[in-house]
Protein backbone atom coordinates (compact mmCIF):
# COMPACT_ATOMS: atom_id res chain seq x y z
CA UNK A 1 0.00 0.00 0.00
CA UNK A 2 0.90 3.44 -1.09
CA UNK A 3 0.70 6.76 0.97
CA UNK A 4 -1.35 7.67 -2.76
CA UNK A 5 -3.90 5.51 -1.99
CA UNK A 6 -4.65 6.71 1.19
CA UNK A 7 -4.50 10.44 -0.14
CA UNK A 8 -6.64 9.71 -2.78
CA UNK A 9 -9.59 7.58 -0.20
CA UNK A 10 -9.14 10.62 1.52
CA UNK A 11 -9.76 12.83 -0.54
CA UNK A 12 -12.85 10.79 -2.10
CA UNK A 13 -14.12 9.86 0.97
CA UNK A 14 -14.04 13.17 2.94
CA UNK A 15 -16.86 14.92 1.18
CA UNK A 16 -18.92 11.68 1.66
CA UNK A 17 -18.69 12.28 4.85
CA UNK A 18 -21.45 15.01 5.15
CA UNK A 19 -23.12 12.98 2.16
CA UNK A 20 -23.72 9.84 4.30
CA UNK A 21 -23.90 12.02 7.82
CA UNK A 22 -27.49 13.43 6.07
CA UNK A 23 -29.54 11.57 6.99
CA UNK A 24 -27.87 10.68 10.78
CA UNK A 25 -27.14 14.32 10.91
CA UNK A 26 -31.29 15.40 10.40
CA UNK A 27 -31.93 12.65 13.29
CA UNK A 28 -29.58 14.22 15.81
CA UNK A 29 -30.92 17.45 15.16
CA UNK A 30 -34.15 15.84 15.60
CA UNK A 31 -33.35 14.20 19.05
CA UNK A 32 -31.30 17.29 20.77
CA UNK A 33 -33.74 19.48 20.00
CA UNK A 34 -37.17 17.21 20.51
CA UNK A 35 -34.64 16.59 23.88
CA UNK A 36 -35.38 19.74 25.89
CA UNK A 37 -38.84 19.40 25.48
CA UNK A 38 -37.85 16.72 28.52
CA UNK A 39 -36.88 13.09 29.20
CA UNK A 40 -39.75 11.52 28.37
CA UNK A 41 -39.55 13.11 24.18
CA UNK A 42 -36.45 12.10 24.34
CA UNK A 43 -37.13 8.63 24.90
CA UNK A 44 -40.22 8.91 22.34
CA UNK A 45 -37.80 10.39 19.54
CA UNK A 46 -35.32 7.84 20.24
CA UNK A 47 -37.94 4.86 19.63
CA UNK A 48 -39.12 7.06 16.37
CA UNK A 49 -35.78 7.63 15.21
CA UNK A 50 -34.98 3.53 15.43
CA UNK A 51 -38.54 2.86 13.07
CA UNK A 52 -37.99 5.69 11.05
CA UNK A 53 -34.47 4.74 10.25
CA UNK A 54 -35.76 1.06 9.20
CA UNK A 55 -37.51 2.80 6.64
CA UNK A 56 -34.78 5.36 5.55
CA UNK A 57 -32.09 2.31 5.32
CA UNK A 58 -34.59 0.22 3.54
CA UNK A 59 -34.93 2.73 0.30
CA UNK A 60 -30.72 3.35 1.33
CA UNK A 61 -29.87 0.15 -0.08
CA UNK A 62 -30.22 1.74 -3.66
CA UNK A 63 -27.63 3.78 -3.21
CA UNK A 64 -24.64 1.49 -2.81
CA UNK A 65 -26.24 -0.73 -5.35
CA UNK A 66 -26.13 1.88 -7.92
CA UNK A 67 -23.06 2.88 -6.84
CA UNK A 68 -21.57 -0.54 -7.15
CA UNK A 69 -22.84 -1.26 -10.81
CA UNK A 70 -22.04 2.88 -12.25
CA UNK A 71 -18.43 2.57 -10.28
CA UNK A 72 -17.52 -0.54 -12.97
CA UNK A 73 -19.02 1.10 -15.60
CA UNK A 74 -16.83 3.99 -14.66
CA UNK A 75 -13.70 2.44 -14.36
CA UNK A 76 -14.01 0.82 -17.68
CA UNK A 77 -14.37 4.17 -19.45
CA UNK A 78 -10.09 4.00 -18.88
CA UNK A 79 -10.11 1.11 -22.02
CA UNK A 80 -12.53 2.87 -24.58
CA UNK A 81 -10.32 3.54 -27.43
CA UNK A 82 -12.44 5.94 -29.79
CA UNK A 83 -15.12 8.55 -29.34
CA UNK A 84 -17.62 6.07 -30.35
CA UNK A 85 -16.67 3.64 -27.62
CA UNK A 86 -16.72 6.59 -24.89
CA UNK A 87 -19.81 8.15 -25.86
CA UNK A 88 -21.72 4.56 -25.81
CA UNK A 89 -19.82 4.30 -22.20
CA UNK A 90 -21.48 7.21 -20.96
CA UNK A 91 -25.22 6.55 -22.15
CA UNK A 92 -24.37 3.41 -20.70
CA UNK A 93 -23.38 4.32 -17.29
CA UNK A 94 -26.22 7.11 -17.67
CA UNK A 95 -28.97 4.76 -18.15
CA UNK A 96 -28.11 3.03 -15.12
CA UNK A 97 -29.59 5.61 -13.41
CA UNK A 98 -32.62 5.68 -15.09
CA UNK A 99 -32.88 1.62 -13.98
CA UNK A 100 -31.84 2.58 -10.48
CA UNK A 101 -34.71 5.40 -10.42
CA UNK A 102 -37.18 2.47 -11.41
CA UNK A 103 -35.61 0.00 -8.41
CA UNK A 104 -35.93 3.28 -5.96
CA UNK A 105 -39.69 3.16 -6.54
CA UNK A 106 -40.10 -0.57 -6.11
CA UNK A 107 -37.99 -0.07 -2.98
CA UNK A 108 -40.32 2.85 -1.68
CA UNK A 109 -43.48 0.55 -2.45
CA UNK A 110 -42.23 -1.56 0.60
CA UNK A 111 -40.93 0.44 2.55
CA UNK A 112 -44.31 2.94 3.13
CA UNK A 113 -45.71 -0.41 3.48
CA UNK A 114 -43.71 -1.06 6.51
CA UNK A 115 -44.66 2.57 7.85
CA UNK A 116 -47.94 2.37 7.37
CA UNK A 117 -48.15 -0.55 10.05
CA UNK A 118 -46.25 1.43 12.48
CA UNK A 119 -49.32 2.31 15.31
CA UNK A 120 -50.33 -1.35 15.68
CA UNK A 121 -46.25 -2.51 15.62
CA UNK A 122 -45.67 0.01 18.39
CA UNK A 123 -48.26 -0.60 20.46
CA UNK A 124 -47.19 -4.43 20.37
CA UNK A 125 -43.58 -3.85 21.23
CA UNK A 126 -44.16 -0.53 24.26
CA UNK A 127 -46.25 -0.84 27.60
CA UNK A 128 -45.92 3.52 27.84
CA UNK A 129 -49.24 4.59 25.96
CA UNK A 130 -48.40 7.92 25.90
CA UNK A 131 -44.53 6.98 24.78
CA UNK A 132 -46.34 5.23 22.44
CA UNK A 133 -48.46 8.10 20.92
CA UNK A 134 -45.31 10.76 21.31
CA UNK A 135 -43.56 8.27 19.06
CA UNK A 136 -45.74 7.23 16.22
CA UNK A 137 -46.58 10.86 15.53
CA UNK A 138 -43.30 11.12 14.27
CA UNK A 139 -43.64 8.26 12.15
CA UNK A 140 -46.74 9.08 10.57
CA UNK A 141 -44.81 12.22 9.14
CA UNK A 142 -41.69 11.56 8.54
CA UNK A 143 -43.20 8.34 5.87
CA UNK A 144 -43.78 11.06 3.48
CA UNK A 145 -40.26 11.93 3.29
CA UNK A 146 -39.95 7.98 1.62
CA UNK A 147 -40.49 9.14 -2.31
CA UNK A 148 -37.87 12.27 -1.86
CA UNK A 149 -35.45 9.76 -0.06
CA UNK A 150 -35.42 6.60 -2.89
CA UNK A 151 -34.67 9.13 -5.65
CA UNK A 152 -32.17 11.26 -3.96
CA UNK A 153 -30.29 7.58 -2.59
CA UNK A 154 -30.34 6.62 -6.19
CA UNK A 155 -28.80 9.94 -7.37
CA UNK A 156 -26.58 9.73 -4.56
CA UNK A 157 -25.00 6.42 -5.25
CA UNK A 158 -24.79 7.66 -9.08
CA UNK A 159 -22.92 10.92 -8.58
CA UNK A 160 -19.99 8.70 -6.24
CA UNK A 161 -19.98 6.12 -8.85
CA UNK A 162 -18.26 8.97 -11.32
CA UNK A 163 -16.40 10.70 -8.51
CA UNK A 164 -18.84 13.97 -8.25
CA UNK A 165 -18.57 13.10 -4.58
CA UNK A 166 -18.62 16.93 -3.85
CA UNK A 167 -21.41 17.42 -5.19
CA UNK A 168 -23.23 15.15 -2.53
CA UNK A 169 -21.24 17.07 0.24
CA UNK A 170 -22.86 20.56 -1.55
CA UNK A 171 -26.38 19.30 -1.38
CA UNK A 172 -25.71 17.14 2.16
CA UNK A 173 -24.94 20.46 4.21
CA UNK A 174 -27.64 22.41 2.08
CA UNK A 175 -30.04 19.85 3.32
CA UNK A 176 -28.86 20.10 7.24
CA UNK A 177 -29.08 23.82 7.56
CA UNK A 178 -32.72 23.69 5.80
CA UNK A 179 -33.87 20.97 8.42
CA UNK A 180 -32.20 22.87 11.46
CA UNK A 181 -33.99 26.18 10.83
CA UNK A 182 -36.88 24.65 10.00
CA UNK A 183 -37.25 22.50 13.20
CA UNK A 184 -36.31 25.68 15.38
CA UNK A 185 -39.17 26.93 13.86
CA UNK A 186 -41.51 23.99 13.89
CA UNK A 187 -40.77 22.41 17.47
CA UNK A 188 -40.58 25.66 19.36
CA UNK A 189 -43.03 27.74 17.49
CA UNK A 190 -40.08 30.25 16.43
CA UNK A 191 -40.19 32.21 12.97
CA UNK A 192 -43.96 32.82 13.59
CA UNK A 193 -44.44 28.93 12.83
CA UNK A 194 -46.67 26.71 15.04
CA UNK A 195 -45.34 25.20 18.00
CA UNK A 196 -45.74 21.30 16.87
CA UNK A 197 -43.10 19.71 19.17
CA UNK A 198 -42.06 16.11 17.79
CA UNK A 199 -44.37 16.81 14.71
CA UNK A 200 -42.57 19.74 13.99
CA UNK A 201 -39.07 18.19 14.01
CA UNK A 202 -40.98 15.48 11.67
CA UNK A 203 -42.48 18.12 9.29
CA UNK A 204 -39.10 19.88 8.73
CA UNK A 205 -37.17 17.07 7.84
CA UNK A 206 -40.15 16.21 5.25
CA UNK A 207 -39.68 19.74 4.05
CA UNK A 208 -36.42 19.51 3.67
CA UNK A 209 -35.65 16.27 1.82
CA UNK A 210 -38.22 17.10 -0.72
CA UNK A 211 -36.61 20.57 -1.44
CA UNK A 212 -33.42 18.79 -1.65
CA UNK A 213 -34.30 16.24 -3.60
CA UNK A 214 -35.40 18.61 -6.69
CA UNK A 215 -32.07 20.37 -6.31
CA UNK A 216 -30.41 17.18 -7.22
CA UNK A 217 -32.59 16.53 -9.83
CA UNK A 218 -32.26 19.77 -11.63
CA UNK A 219 -28.00 19.74 -11.05
CA UNK A 220 -28.10 16.19 -12.91
CA UNK A 221 -30.57 17.52 -15.63
CA UNK A 222 -28.35 21.31 -16.09
CA UNK A 223 -24.87 20.86 -15.11
CA UNK A 224 -22.84 20.65 -18.51
CA UNK A 225 -20.24 18.46 -17.46
CA UNK A 226 -23.11 15.48 -16.65
CA UNK A 227 -24.99 16.28 -19.57
CA UNK A 228 -23.01 13.54 -21.85
CA UNK A 229 -24.42 11.15 -19.75
CA UNK A 230 -28.32 11.39 -21.08
CA UNK A 231 -29.82 10.76 -17.67
CA UNK A 232 -33.64 10.56 -17.51
CA UNK A 233 -34.06 9.74 -20.99
CA UNK A 234 -35.48 6.21 -19.86
CA UNK A 235 -34.93 5.30 -23.05
CA UNK A 236 -32.36 1.99 -22.08
CA UNK A 237 -34.18 -0.21 -19.54
CA UNK A 238 -32.91 -3.20 -19.12
CA UNK A 239 -34.52 -6.01 -17.36
CA UNK A 240 -30.41 -7.80 -16.47
CA UNK A 241 -29.70 -4.07 -14.98
CA UNK A 242 -32.52 -3.79 -13.40
CA UNK A 243 -31.96 -6.88 -11.56
CA UNK A 244 -28.32 -6.20 -10.72
CA UNK A 245 -29.31 -2.71 -9.43
CA UNK A 246 -31.76 -4.73 -7.31
CA UNK A 247 -29.69 -7.77 -6.37
CA UNK A 248 -27.07 -5.66 -4.63
CA UNK A 249 -29.35 -3.15 -3.17
CA UNK A 250 -31.67 -6.08 -1.83
CA UNK A 251 -28.94 -7.52 0.70
CA UNK A 252 -27.93 -4.29 2.30
CA UNK A 253 -31.76 -3.12 2.51
CA UNK A 254 -32.42 -6.47 4.44
CA UNK A 255 -29.42 -5.94 6.83
CA UNK A 256 -29.85 -2.59 7.64
CA UNK A 257 -33.65 -2.85 8.10
CA UNK A 258 -33.06 -6.25 10.35
CA UNK A 259 -30.45 -4.81 11.92
CA UNK A 260 -32.20 -1.77 13.26
CA UNK A 261 -35.87 -4.14 13.85
CA UNK A 262 -33.77 -5.86 16.21
CA UNK A 263 -32.49 -2.23 17.46
CA UNK A 264 -36.41 -1.81 18.15
CA UNK A 265 -37.17 -4.60 20.07
CA UNK A 266 -33.90 -3.98 21.93
CA UNK A 267 -35.33 -0.65 23.33
CA UNK A 268 -38.53 -2.29 23.89
CA UNK A 269 -36.94 -4.66 26.62
CA UNK A 270 -34.99 -1.36 27.92
CA UNK A 271 -37.79 0.24 28.01
CA UNK A 272 -39.11 -1.86 30.70
CA UNK A 273 -36.09 -0.56 32.94
CA UNK A 274 -37.02 2.95 32.80
CA UNK A 275 -37.56 5.84 30.09
CA UNK A 276 -33.93 7.40 31.62
CA UNK A 277 -32.29 4.09 30.52
CA UNK A 278 -34.04 4.41 27.26
CA UNK A 279 -33.06 7.48 26.54
CA UNK A 280 -29.51 6.81 27.51
CA UNK A 281 -28.86 4.23 25.40
CA UNK A 282 -30.68 6.42 22.24
CA UNK A 283 -28.00 8.59 23.31
CA UNK A 284 -25.42 5.95 22.78
CA UNK A 285 -27.04 5.06 19.21
CA UNK A 286 -26.80 8.37 17.86
CA UNK A 287 -23.05 8.80 18.99
CA UNK A 288 -22.18 5.34 17.00
CA UNK A 289 -24.13 6.24 14.14
CA UNK A 290 -21.74 9.11 14.45
CA UNK A 291 -19.02 7.53 14.66
CA UNK A 292 -19.68 5.01 11.83
CA UNK A 293 -20.60 7.79 9.70
CA UNK A 294 -17.73 9.57 9.73
CA UNK A 295 -15.56 6.03 9.10
CA UNK A 296 -18.49 4.74 6.69
CA UNK A 297 -18.06 8.15 4.79
CA UNK A 298 -14.23 7.63 4.23
CA UNK A 299 -14.59 3.99 3.30
CA UNK A 300 -17.52 4.66 1.00
CA UNK A 301 -14.54 6.96 -1.29
CA UNK A 302 -12.36 3.54 -0.40
CA UNK A 303 -15.03 1.60 -2.03
CA UNK A 304 -15.67 3.75 -5.09
CA UNK A 305 -12.15 3.36 -5.81
CA UNK A 306 -11.70 -0.35 -5.20
CA UNK A 307 -14.77 -0.64 -7.51
CA UNK A 308 -13.36 1.05 -10.32
CA UNK A 309 -10.26 -0.73 -9.98
CA UNK A 310 -12.34 -3.98 -10.15
CA UNK A 311 -13.91 -2.59 -13.00
CA UNK A 312 -10.22 -2.60 -14.82
CA UNK A 313 -8.94 -6.09 -13.42
CA UNK A 314 -6.73 -4.47 -11.38
CA UNK A 315 -7.26 -6.18 -7.96
CA UNK A 316 -3.81 -5.90 -6.38
CA UNK A 317 -4.73 -1.68 -6.19
CA UNK A 318 -8.33 -2.38 -4.83
CA UNK A 319 -6.64 -4.03 -2.21
CA UNK A 320 -4.51 -1.53 -1.23
CA UNK A 321 -7.75 0.82 -1.27
CA UNK A 322 -8.81 -1.59 1.58
CA UNK A 323 -5.89 -1.64 3.59
CA UNK A 324 -5.94 2.46 3.21
CA UNK A 325 -9.17 2.45 4.68
CA UNK A 326 -8.87 0.73 7.39
CA UNK A 327 -5.84 2.36 8.18
CA UNK A 328 -7.96 5.66 8.12
CA UNK A 329 -10.63 3.75 10.68
CA UNK A 330 -7.79 3.71 13.11
CA UNK A 331 -7.06 6.89 12.56
CA UNK A 332 -10.60 8.40 13.27
CA UNK A 333 -11.46 5.31 15.95
CA UNK A 334 -8.71 6.82 18.35
CA UNK A 335 -9.88 10.31 19.11
CA UNK A 336 -13.77 9.25 19.41
CA UNK A 337 -12.55 6.64 21.81
CA UNK A 338 -10.59 9.60 24.11
CA UNK A 339 -13.40 11.49 23.66
CA UNK A 340 -15.71 8.81 24.89
CA UNK A 341 -13.99 7.95 27.76
CA UNK A 342 -12.85 11.57 28.65
CA UNK A 343 -15.53 13.79 27.92
CA UNK A 344 -18.91 11.93 27.71
CA UNK A 345 -20.93 14.40 29.57
CA UNK A 346 -20.41 17.03 26.56
CA UNK A 347 -21.70 15.02 24.79
CA UNK A 348 -24.87 14.22 26.43
CA UNK A 349 -25.59 17.64 27.21
CA UNK A 350 -25.98 18.36 24.17
CA UNK A 351 -29.70 15.83 24.03
CA UNK A 352 -30.31 16.64 28.05
CA UNK A 353 -28.99 18.60 30.33
CA UNK A 354 -31.23 17.26 33.25
CA UNK A 355 -28.44 15.93 36.26
CA UNK A 356 -29.96 11.97 35.81
CA UNK A 357 -29.82 11.99 32.58
CA UNK A 358 -26.32 13.33 32.62
CA UNK A 359 -25.16 10.82 34.69
CA UNK A 360 -26.82 7.83 33.36
CA UNK A 361 -25.78 8.67 29.57
CA UNK A 362 -22.25 9.44 30.67
CA UNK A 363 -21.70 6.36 32.01
CA UNK A 364 -23.20 4.63 29.27
CA UNK A 365 -20.88 6.03 26.75
CA UNK A 366 -17.56 4.93 28.85
CA UNK A 367 -19.03 1.69 28.54
CA UNK A 368 -19.65 1.45 25.13
CA UNK A 369 -15.94 3.29 24.08
CA UNK A 370 -13.96 0.29 23.68
CA UNK A 371 -16.94 -1.25 21.87
CA UNK A 372 -16.99 1.72 19.38
CA UNK A 373 -13.41 1.55 18.90
CA UNK A 374 -13.97 -2.38 17.49
CA UNK A 375 -17.01 -1.31 15.39
CA UNK A 376 -14.97 1.26 13.51
CA UNK A 377 -12.49 -1.23 12.20
CA UNK A 378 -15.50 -3.36 10.94
CA UNK A 379 -18.02 -1.10 9.85
CA UNK A 380 -15.29 -0.14 7.19
CA UNK A 381 -15.24 -3.51 5.65
CA UNK A 382 -18.92 -3.61 5.58
CA UNK A 383 -18.85 -0.53 3.11
CA UNK A 384 -16.19 -2.02 0.88
CA UNK A 385 -18.60 -4.87 0.66
CA UNK A 386 -21.91 -3.50 0.41
CA UNK A 387 -21.04 -1.34 -2.10
CA UNK A 388 -18.99 -4.18 -4.01
CA UNK A 389 -22.01 -6.56 -4.56
CA UNK A 390 -20.59 -8.37 -1.32
CA UNK A 391 -23.60 -7.43 0.56
CA UNK A 392 -24.96 -11.43 1.13
CA UNK A 393 -22.03 -11.90 3.43
CA UNK A 394 -23.05 -8.74 5.42
CA UNK A 395 -26.33 -9.94 5.59
CA UNK A 396 -25.57 -13.18 7.19
CA UNK A 397 -23.66 -12.39 9.44
CA UNK A 398 -26.10 -9.54 11.03
CA UNK A 399 -28.67 -11.66 10.80
CA UNK A 400 -26.75 -14.21 13.21
CA UNK A 401 -24.43 -11.86 15.29
CA UNK A 402 -27.98 -9.91 15.94
CA UNK A 403 -30.27 -12.95 16.62
CA UNK A 404 -27.06 -14.23 19.01
CA UNK A 405 -26.77 -11.32 21.27
CA UNK A 406 -28.87 -8.43 20.77
CA UNK A 407 -31.76 -10.42 21.22
CA UNK A 408 -30.74 -13.63 23.02
CA UNK A 409 -28.62 -12.94 24.99
CA UNK A 410 -29.62 -9.55 26.06
CA UNK A 411 -32.92 -11.87 27.00
CA UNK A 412 -31.00 -14.13 29.05
CA UNK A 413 -28.74 -11.56 30.66
CA UNK A 414 -31.78 -9.16 32.22
CA UNK A 415 -34.60 -12.00 32.58
CA UNK A 416 -32.23 -15.22 33.57
CA UNK A 417 -29.27 -13.20 35.46
CA UNK A 418 -31.04 -10.47 36.28
CA UNK A 419 -28.38 -8.18 35.39
CA UNK A 420 -30.83 -5.03 34.16
CA UNK A 421 -29.23 -2.70 32.33
CA UNK A 422 -25.76 -3.85 32.53
CA UNK A 423 -26.47 -6.78 31.23
CA UNK A 424 -28.44 -5.38 27.86
CA UNK A 425 -25.21 -2.64 27.39
CA UNK A 426 -22.83 -6.05 27.50
CA UNK A 427 -24.77 -8.23 24.86
CA UNK A 428 -24.79 -5.18 22.25
CA UNK A 429 -21.54 -4.59 23.18
CA UNK A 430 -20.50 -8.52 22.57
CA UNK A 431 -22.73 -8.09 19.21
CA UNK A 432 -20.31 -5.55 17.67
CA UNK A 433 -17.40 -7.32 18.42
CA UNK A 434 -18.62 -10.60 17.00
CA UNK A 435 -19.94 -8.92 14.15
CA UNK A 436 -16.51 -6.75 13.18
CA UNK A 437 -14.75 -10.29 13.90
CA UNK A 438 -16.85 -11.76 11.17
CA UNK A 439 -16.16 -9.15 8.62
CA UNK A 440 -12.69 -9.09 9.47
CA UNK A 441 -12.53 -12.80 8.32
CA UNK A 442 -14.54 -12.45 5.05
CA UNK A 443 -11.79 -9.78 4.20
CA UNK A 444 -9.32 -11.79 4.72
CA UNK A 445 -10.59 -14.73 2.60
CA UNK A 446 -10.37 -12.16 -0.45
CA UNK A 447 -13.80 -13.40 -1.80
CA UNK A 448 -15.38 -9.72 -2.28
CA UNK A 449 -12.32 -9.45 -4.78
CA UNK A 450 -14.11 -11.95 -6.88
CA UNK A 451 -17.88 -10.69 -6.81
CA UNK A 452 -18.98 -10.36 -10.51
CA UNK A 453 -21.00 -7.15 -10.78
CA UNK A 454 -22.78 -7.07 -14.81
Amino acid sequence: MELKHVRKTLVLGSPLILGLFSEYLMYIIDSAMVGRLGSLELAAIGIAVVYSEILWLTIWGIAPGTQSVVSRLFGQLRSCKTRKDRLAAYFNIGSTLDNAILVSLIIFSFSFLIASLAEPILGMVLVDKELMRLSYSYISIIKWCLPFGAMYFAMYGFLAAINRTKTIMVTAVSLNIVNAILNYGLIFGNFGLPKLGIKGAALGTVIAYSLTSFFLLLFILSFKPLRRYHCFRFRLIRKTVLMEILRVSAPVAMQLGIALSVYLLYEAMISHMGNIYLAATHIVFISLQINKTIVGGLAEGGSILIGNALGRGDRKNAKSYAHATELIAIGVGTPILILALVFPELIVRIFNSEPEMIEVGSMALRFFAGFFFIETLGFSFEIIFTHNGWGKFVLTSEIITNLVFVLGLTFILINVFNLGIFGAWTAFGLYLVCHSGVLMIGFMSGKWLTVKIT
